[in-house]
Protein backbone atom coordinates (compact mmCIF):
# COMPACT_ATOMS: atom_id res chain seq x y z
CA UNK A 1 0.00 0.00 0.00
CA UNK A 2 1.07 3.64 -0.40
CA UNK A 3 1.55 6.29 2.24
CA UNK A 4 2.16 10.01 1.68
CA UNK A 5 5.89 10.57 1.06
CA UNK A 6 6.11 12.89 4.08
CA UNK A 7 4.87 10.08 6.35
CA UNK A 8 7.42 7.66 4.87
CA UNK A 9 10.28 10.11 5.38
CA UNK A 10 9.11 10.72 8.96
CA UNK A 11 9.06 6.97 9.63
CA UNK A 12 12.64 6.51 8.34
CA UNK A 13 13.85 9.45 10.42
CA UNK A 14 12.33 7.93 13.56
CA UNK A 15 13.89 4.54 12.85
CA UNK A 16 17.38 6.00 12.55
CA UNK A 17 17.01 8.24 15.59
CA UNK A 18 16.16 5.27 17.80
CA UNK A 19 14.57 5.65 21.23
CA UNK A 20 10.95 5.16 22.18
CA UNK A 21 8.49 5.13 19.31
CA UNK A 22 4.72 4.86 19.03
CA UNK A 23 2.99 3.87 15.81
CA UNK A 24 -0.75 4.47 15.46
CA UNK A 25 -2.72 2.83 12.65
CA UNK A 26 -6.26 4.07 12.10
CA UNK A 27 -8.32 0.90 11.60
CA UNK A 28 -11.65 2.76 11.48
CA UNK A 29 -12.69 6.38 11.18
CA UNK A 30 -15.62 8.26 9.66
CA UNK A 31 -13.36 9.32 6.80
CA UNK A 32 -11.33 7.55 4.16
CA UNK A 33 -8.53 9.10 2.11
CA UNK A 34 -8.08 9.17 -1.64
CA UNK A 35 -5.59 6.54 -2.77
CA UNK A 36 -5.95 4.38 0.34
CA UNK A 37 -8.26 1.41 -0.21
CA UNK A 38 -10.07 1.14 3.12
CA UNK A 39 -13.66 1.52 4.24
CA UNK A 40 -14.93 3.88 6.91
CA UNK A 41 -17.90 4.12 9.24
CA UNK A 42 -19.04 6.66 11.87
CA UNK A 43 -16.86 5.08 14.54
CA UNK A 44 -13.27 4.84 15.73
CA UNK A 45 -10.59 2.19 16.21
CA UNK A 46 -6.81 2.64 16.55
CA UNK A 47 -4.10 -0.05 16.55
CA UNK A 48 -1.27 1.20 18.74
CA UNK A 49 2.27 -0.19 18.81
CA UNK A 50 4.58 1.11 21.53
CA UNK A 51 7.83 -0.70 22.18
CA UNK A 52 6.98 -4.40 21.96
CA UNK A 53 3.35 -3.86 23.06
CA UNK A 54 0.35 -4.07 20.74
CA UNK A 55 -2.82 -2.37 21.92
CA UNK A 56 -6.26 -2.06 20.32
CA UNK A 57 -7.87 1.25 21.27
CA UNK A 58 -11.63 0.94 20.61
CA UNK A 59 -13.25 -1.46 18.15
CA UNK A 60 -15.53 0.76 16.07
CA UNK A 61 -19.19 0.01 15.45
CA UNK A 62 -19.03 -3.23 13.42
CA UNK A 63 -16.53 -5.79 12.12
CA UNK A 64 -14.99 -3.21 9.79
CA UNK A 65 -11.91 -2.78 11.99
CA UNK A 66 -11.19 -6.49 11.51
CA UNK A 67 -11.51 -6.24 7.72
CA UNK A 68 -9.22 -3.22 7.52
CA UNK A 69 -6.71 -4.89 9.87
CA UNK A 70 -6.59 -7.92 7.57
CA UNK A 71 -5.87 -5.71 4.55
CA UNK A 72 -3.03 -4.11 6.53
CA UNK A 73 -1.66 -7.48 7.63
CA UNK A 74 -2.27 -6.69 11.32
CA UNK A 75 -2.79 -9.76 13.52
CA UNK A 76 -5.42 -8.91 16.15
CA UNK A 77 -5.03 -12.34 17.79
CA UNK A 78 -1.66 -11.18 19.14
CA UNK A 79 -2.74 -8.22 21.24
CA UNK A 80 -1.36 -7.31 24.66
CA UNK A 81 -4.42 -5.27 25.63
CA UNK A 82 -7.73 -3.87 24.42
CA UNK A 83 -8.57 -0.44 25.78
CA UNK A 84 -11.87 1.42 25.50
CA UNK A 85 -12.25 5.19 25.50
CA UNK A 86 -15.87 4.91 26.71
CA UNK A 87 -18.96 2.71 26.50
CA UNK A 88 -20.75 3.95 23.34
CA UNK A 89 -21.52 1.49 20.57
CA UNK A 90 -19.51 3.34 17.91
CA UNK A 91 -16.43 2.50 20.00
CA UNK A 92 -17.41 -0.82 21.61
CA UNK A 93 -19.77 -2.30 19.01
CA UNK A 94 -17.02 -4.28 17.31
CA UNK A 95 -16.14 -6.21 20.47
CA UNK A 96 -18.72 -8.91 19.73
CA UNK A 97 -17.19 -9.41 16.29
CA UNK A 98 -13.72 -9.68 17.83
CA UNK A 99 -15.02 -12.41 20.15
CA UNK A 100 -16.45 -14.29 17.16
CA UNK A 101 -13.14 -13.80 15.35
CA UNK A 102 -11.26 -15.30 18.31
CA UNK A 103 -13.75 -18.15 18.61
CA UNK A 104 -13.39 -19.09 14.94
CA UNK A 105 -9.60 -19.15 15.28
CA UNK A 106 -9.64 -20.95 18.62
CA UNK A 107 -7.66 -18.23 20.35
CA UNK A 108 -7.03 -19.40 23.91
CA UNK A 109 -5.08 -16.40 25.17
CA UNK A 110 -7.15 -14.03 27.33
CA UNK A 111 -6.31 -10.44 26.50
CA UNK A 112 -6.53 -7.68 29.12
CA UNK A 113 -9.65 -5.55 28.58
CA UNK A 114 -9.08 -2.16 30.21
CA UNK A 115 -11.88 0.37 30.66
CA UNK A 116 -13.68 2.60 33.15
CA UNK A 117 -16.19 0.60 35.28
CA UNK A 118 -19.13 2.61 33.86
CA UNK A 119 -18.23 1.69 30.28
CA UNK A 120 -20.02 -1.66 30.60
CA UNK A 121 -23.25 -0.13 31.94
CA UNK A 122 -26.33 0.06 29.65
CA UNK A 123 -26.75 3.38 27.82
CA UNK A 124 -29.71 4.72 25.84
CA UNK A 125 -30.52 7.80 23.76
CA UNK A 126 -34.19 8.54 23.10
CA UNK A 127 -35.07 4.97 24.03
CA UNK A 128 -32.51 3.45 21.65
CA UNK A 129 -29.59 1.40 22.92
CA UNK A 130 -26.20 2.94 22.27
CA UNK A 131 -24.03 1.12 24.78
CA UNK A 132 -22.57 -2.26 25.58
CA UNK A 133 -24.92 -5.24 25.22
CA UNK A 134 -22.46 -7.94 26.29
CA UNK A 135 -22.63 -9.29 29.83
CA UNK A 136 -19.50 -9.31 32.01
CA UNK A 137 -19.90 -13.08 32.31
CA UNK A 138 -19.72 -13.49 28.54
CA UNK A 139 -16.78 -11.13 28.23
CA UNK A 140 -14.86 -12.95 30.96
CA UNK A 141 -14.82 -16.03 28.73
CA UNK A 142 -12.53 -14.16 26.33
CA UNK A 143 -10.85 -11.34 28.25
CA UNK A 144 -9.32 -10.37 31.58
CA UNK A 145 -11.58 -7.45 32.50
CA UNK A 146 -9.67 -4.68 34.29
CA UNK A 147 -12.02 -1.85 35.37
CA UNK A 148 -9.98 1.26 36.10
CA UNK A 149 -11.19 4.64 37.37
CA UNK A 150 -7.78 6.26 37.80
CA UNK A 151 -4.74 6.41 35.55
CA UNK A 152 -3.18 3.10 34.52
CA UNK A 153 0.23 2.49 32.95
CA UNK A 154 -0.06 0.33 29.83
CA UNK A 155 3.68 0.64 29.18
CA UNK A 156 6.38 2.86 30.73
CA UNK A 157 5.48 5.50 28.12
CA UNK A 158 1.77 4.93 27.41
CA UNK A 159 -0.92 5.65 30.00
CA UNK A 160 -4.68 5.16 30.25
CA UNK A 161 -5.86 8.46 31.75
CA UNK A 162 -8.86 7.12 33.66
CA UNK A 163 -11.68 9.42 34.76
CA UNK A 164 -10.96 12.93 33.50
CA UNK A 165 -11.68 15.89 35.83
CA UNK A 166 -13.95 18.55 34.33
CA UNK A 167 -11.88 21.57 35.31
CA UNK A 168 -12.62 23.94 32.43
CA UNK A 169 -16.10 25.44 32.68
CA UNK A 170 -16.31 26.37 28.99
CA UNK A 171 -16.39 22.70 27.99
CA UNK A 172 -20.04 21.75 28.34
CA UNK A 173 -20.12 18.01 28.96
CA UNK A 174 -23.86 17.59 29.54
CA UNK A 175 -25.43 14.61 27.77
CA UNK A 176 -28.87 13.53 26.54
CA UNK A 177 -27.81 9.93 27.05
CA UNK A 178 -29.08 8.00 30.09
CA UNK A 179 -27.29 5.13 31.76
CA UNK A 180 -28.25 2.45 34.25
CA UNK A 181 -26.18 2.66 37.42
CA UNK A 182 -26.95 0.59 40.50
CA UNK A 183 -30.26 -0.51 38.96
CA UNK A 184 -31.59 2.99 38.21
CA UNK A 185 -31.65 4.99 34.98
CA UNK A 186 -30.10 8.45 35.26
CA UNK A 187 -28.41 11.10 33.16
CA UNK A 188 -25.13 9.78 31.85
CA UNK A 189 -22.43 12.18 33.00
CA UNK A 190 -20.02 10.27 30.74
CA UNK A 191 -17.56 9.67 33.55
CA UNK A 192 -16.29 6.65 31.61
CA UNK A 193 -14.86 8.89 28.87
CA UNK A 194 -11.07 8.74 28.78
CA UNK A 195 -8.04 8.82 26.49
CA UNK A 196 -4.47 7.58 26.20
CA UNK A 197 -1.29 9.65 26.49
CA UNK A 198 2.10 8.76 25.03
CA UNK A 199 5.04 10.38 26.81
CA UNK A 200 7.51 10.73 23.97
CA UNK A 201 10.87 12.43 23.63
CA UNK A 202 9.30 15.14 21.46
CA UNK A 203 6.32 15.73 23.76
CA UNK A 204 2.98 14.23 24.74
CA UNK A 205 0.64 12.62 22.22
CA UNK A 206 -3.01 12.37 23.27
CA UNK A 207 -5.15 9.65 21.65
CA UNK A 208 -8.79 10.59 22.09
CA UNK A 209 -11.87 8.48 21.42
CA UNK A 210 -14.64 11.10 21.56
CA UNK A 211 -13.48 13.53 24.25
CA UNK A 212 -16.91 13.71 25.86
CA UNK A 213 -15.06 15.05 28.91
CA UNK A 214 -13.85 17.91 26.69
CA UNK A 215 -10.71 17.81 24.58
CA UNK A 216 -9.14 20.64 26.58
CA UNK A 217 -9.95 18.90 29.88
CA UNK A 218 -8.40 15.76 28.41
CA UNK A 219 -5.16 17.51 27.48
CA UNK A 220 -4.98 19.13 30.92
CA UNK A 221 -5.46 15.71 32.55
CA UNK A 222 -2.65 14.25 30.43
CA UNK A 223 -0.35 17.10 31.48
CA UNK A 224 -1.24 16.64 35.15
CA UNK A 225 -0.72 12.87 35.12
CA UNK A 226 2.61 12.93 33.27
CA UNK A 227 3.94 16.12 34.82
CA UNK A 228 4.84 17.29 31.31
CA UNK A 229 3.48 20.30 29.43
CA UNK A 230 4.83 20.02 25.88
CA UNK A 231 2.21 18.62 23.51
CA UNK A 232 3.37 16.88 20.35
CA UNK A 233 -0.05 15.99 18.90
CA UNK A 234 -3.73 15.39 19.67
CA UNK A 235 -5.29 12.62 17.59
CA UNK A 236 -8.92 11.51 17.57
CA UNK A 237 -12.40 12.80 18.22
CA UNK A 238 -12.90 16.29 19.66
CA UNK A 239 -16.67 15.88 20.11
CA UNK A 240 -17.50 19.04 18.20
CA UNK A 241 -20.74 18.11 16.44
CA UNK A 242 -22.96 21.09 15.60
CA UNK A 243 -21.57 23.03 18.57
CA UNK A 244 -22.92 26.43 19.54
CA UNK A 245 -20.63 29.39 18.92
CA UNK A 246 -19.90 29.57 22.63
CA UNK A 247 -19.15 25.84 22.83
CA UNK A 248 -16.87 26.01 19.79
CA UNK A 249 -14.86 29.13 20.50
CA UNK A 250 -12.38 28.17 23.21
CA UNK A 251 -11.86 24.46 22.32
CA UNK A 252 -11.11 25.58 18.75
CA UNK A 253 -8.58 28.23 19.80
CA UNK A 254 -7.02 26.06 22.55
CA UNK A 255 -4.71 24.03 20.21
CA UNK A 256 -3.08 27.25 18.98
CA UNK A 257 -1.86 27.87 22.53
CA UNK A 258 0.00 24.55 22.58
CA UNK A 259 2.49 25.39 19.82
CA UNK A 260 1.31 22.60 17.51
CA UNK A 261 2.43 22.69 13.87
CA UNK A 262 -0.61 20.68 12.78
CA UNK A 263 -3.43 18.66 14.30
CA UNK A 264 -5.49 15.66 13.07
CA UNK A 265 -9.01 15.86 14.56
CA UNK A 266 -11.28 13.11 13.27
CA UNK A 267 -14.37 11.00 14.03
CA UNK A 268 -16.85 13.19 15.98
CA UNK A 269 -15.39 16.51 14.79
CA UNK A 270 -17.67 17.94 12.12
CA UNK A 271 -16.50 19.78 9.00
CA UNK A 272 -17.31 23.34 10.17
CA UNK A 273 -15.43 22.68 13.42
CA UNK A 274 -12.42 21.35 11.52
CA UNK A 275 -12.47 24.47 9.36
CA UNK A 276 -12.47 26.65 12.46
CA UNK A 277 -9.62 24.62 14.00
CA UNK A 278 -7.70 24.95 10.72
CA UNK A 279 -7.78 28.73 11.06
CA UNK A 280 -5.84 28.37 14.32
CA UNK A 281 -3.71 25.27 13.60
CA UNK A 282 -3.39 23.53 10.20
CA UNK A 283 -5.55 20.39 10.15
CA UNK A 284 -3.87 17.23 8.92
CA UNK A 285 -6.51 14.95 7.35
CA UNK A 286 -6.50 11.32 8.48
CA UNK A 287 -8.89 8.42 7.95
CA UNK A 288 -9.17 4.64 7.86
CA UNK A 289 -5.76 3.25 6.91
CA UNK A 290 -3.71 6.27 8.03
CA UNK A 291 -0.46 5.55 9.87
CA UNK A 292 1.11 8.01 12.32
CA UNK A 293 4.50 7.69 14.02
CA UNK A 294 5.76 9.51 17.08
CA UNK A 295 8.97 9.61 19.06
Amino acid sequence: MCYPITDFIRYIELLFKGGTMMKVTVLVDNDTLVGINFQGEPALSFYVEEGDKKILFDTGFSDLFLKNAQILGIDLTDLDAIVFSHGHDDHMGGLYHLMEYYKARQVEKKVDLILHPNALCPKCLNGKNMGNVLSPELLEGYFNIIPVSGSYALTPHLTFLGQIPRVLEFENTHSKVVTKLNGDWEEDKLLDDTSLVFDGEEGLVILSGCAHAGICNTVEAAKAITGKSKIQDIVGGFHLLHPTEERMDKPVSYPSQLGLSHIPPCHCTDFPSRCRIHQAVPVRPIGSGSVLEYR
